[in-house]
């Protein structure tokens, strides 16, 4: 993994260049007080030395369950807020690279609705609780305690809810090399049960489905069923040979599916 801290200093460069904030671009805001808006912690002076040490810390807790990793990682590096401006902008692209790197799709963070933004703001507030005294010493260990000390479960939720429709849509994506989506009276037929039966699956989760453009009739496939106790996914143990002419449909699948406005 690259991460390191002339990377996310260019990070913040490339953002602001060109912009009024050019000087400041790419250099953290070394013996310089900060205010996070409506936080309880105050960003530690020594923002350089605590961006080594949040570089170190992503290192030392990779190997733990990814949400728990993506949700602490983006805690640290708020509450360091080692920048003037744009440390938002680059925490989140931090996020998503770790996502993707996590092999995990991009992931939106604060949500569009003032409710999203509020449940975010509350779940940063919980998980960052080991600051809120005051900050550890830049060392990898105590700020590590530091986070075990928040309550990063309920922005490790959010993250995960986030994940879910792209996930959705990474699945859909992937089908496309082998079948087409079906109309849910399809899915239901070849199935063997009713109409009504496939719905329910679909808003318990069960049942991976998609409406292209975000409006008109849902699709789905049997393969995106995930099963339930009394009944198993009828996931075949082997995936037929990849179908001629796959890109083609994988490219207007997601057209539809990542870009609706084109309809």
């Amino acid at each position: 993994m690259r991460l390191d801290v002339a990377w996310i200093n260019n990070i913040h460069g490339q953002l602001f260049r060109g912009t009024t904030l050019d000087r400041q671009r790419g250099k953290p805001a070394d013996g310089i007080s900060r205010v996070i808006q409506g936080a309880k912690i105050k960003p530690p002076l020594e923002a350089s030395e605590y961006l080594r040490a949040f570089v170190e810390v992503v290192r030392q807790i990779w190997g733990r369950e990814v949400l728990e990793v993506l949700a602490k990682a983006h805690v640290l590096f708020d509450a360091i807020h080692p920048y003037l401006d744009g440390n938002g902008r680059v925490g989140r692209l931090l996020l998503n690279y770790l996502a993707i790197y996590q092999g995990l799709p991009p992931l939106v963070v604060k949500g569009l609705g003032e409710a999203d933004r509020q449940r975010y703001y509350q779940a940063l507030e919980a998980a960052d609780r080991g600051f809120h005294g005051g900050f550890p010493p830049p060392e990898p260990k105590a700020l590590i305690q530091a986070l075990d000390v928040g309550e990063w479960r309920l922005l490790a939720l959010l993250l995960g809810e986030s994940l879910l429709p792209r996930l959705d849509q990474v699945l859909g994506l992937a089908l496309m090399r082998f079948e087409d989506l079906m109309p849910m009276e399809d899915v239901a037929q070849v199935m063997g049960v009713g109409r009504e039966q496939v719905y329910v699956w679909a808003g318990r989760h069960r049942l991976v489905v998609y409406r292209p453009g975000g409006k008109g009739r849902l699709y789905s496939h049997p393969w995106l069923f995930l099963g339930t106790r009394k009944r198993p996914s009828p996931l075949p143990a082997e995936l037929p040979p990849e179908r001629p002419g796959w890109q083609d449909r994988l490219r207007e699948m997601q057209r539809l599916l990542f870009h609706p406005e084109a309809l």
